[in-house]
């Protein structure tokens, strides 16, 4: 299954909404580019604010010293999908920079 997930939710990079599944692929994958597996960037689909308390929480784990800033920083967030694809060509054009 971890071999399923890596080619459907790394080479997009977005996260619609979804169930248990959805936030296990999420994490994972962002656990693979912490450890340097890989930088692809992330970005949530928030349609009608569905990430929101995923978005909170994140921001509540990183001030209580859990998550740093950069990682956070990580963790896109778009509204609509061109949105989301700007976000993530933006991303990947500063990824190459660095």
């Amino acid at each position: 299954m971890s071999a399923k997930r890596s080619s459907l939710n790394c080479a997009t990079g977005s996260c619609a909404a979804g169930w248990i599944g959805t936030l296990d692929e999420l994490f994972e994958a962002w656990t693979w580019n912490a450890l340097g597996y890989h930088a692809k960037p992330f970005c949530l689909l928030n349609v009608h604010g569905f990430w929101d308390g995923l978005d909170g929480f994140m921001d509540h784990v990183r001030d209580s010293g859990f998550l740093s800033q950069a990682r956070r920083l990580q963790l896109l967030k778009a509204e609509t999908p061109g949105q989301a694809l700007n976000l993530l060509d933006e991303a990947a054009k500063t990824r190459h920079k660095a």
